[in-house]
């Protein structure tokens, strides 16, 4: 994958560098962001955040070190998380209202619901829900550290993800029943 992104030309500014670098990693940049954000606009605010993050700390990158696209990840990861603690502390919620299990959802085919009825589930998911599962799941990191990043006990965050999968299973069950009527 680094074979296909100029990562010199990148760290030299070059404009066509990293119009390519960011051709090849925005949709894949996209998606952690959406799975971070509650809406599409927000997602798109964070990616680019992303992308001035990533061009500004590509000096660290070091190939010897692993891939390109990990290390991405791990710098769009951190900063949907910086952006979501600027905007406020975390929520950690007990109970929740039923306008959290409303989503309408329409589909261009097939074949991209699933994923797309997924990721739009995610989003619904209040924010310290969704940090969470999004670090657990998505990113693989142990509750202890998920426990750091967030200052919250390991407990905190063992608990908010069984409730954040119970409430995902929720929406996703009932926003299939709306959008296939079964």
């Amino acid at each position: 994958m680094n074979s296909i992104i100029n990562i010199t030309a990148c760290k030299l500014g070059e404009r066509n560098a990293q119009q390519q670098m960011f051709n090849h990693f925005a949709p894949y940049i996209f998606t952690i962001c959406r799975r971070y954000n509650k809406s599409n606009e927000d997602a798109h605010e964070a990616m680019q955040d992303c992308f001035i993050r990533i061009f500004n700390k590509l000096d660290s990158y070091n190939a010897d070190r692993g891939e390109l696209k990990p290390w991405v990840a791990k710098l769009s990861v951190n900063v949907c998380l910086n952006r979501l603690r600027s905007k406020s502390k975390i929520h950690l919620i007990n109970e929740l209202n039923e306008h959290h299990l409303n989503i309408p959802y329409e589909y261009e085919n097939e074949e991209d619901s699933k994923k797309e009825l997924l990721l739009r589930s995610i989003q619904k998911l209040p924010n310290g829900y969704r940090q969470i599962l999004n670090l657990y799941v998505f990113e693989q990191i142990k509750h202890a550290e998920i426990a750091k990043m967030l200052n919250i006990s390991e407990a905190t965050s063992r608990s908010q993800l069984a409730r954040a999968k119970t409430l995902l299973k929720k929406i996703v069950e009932k926003s299939k029943i709306t959008h296939y009527g079964t």
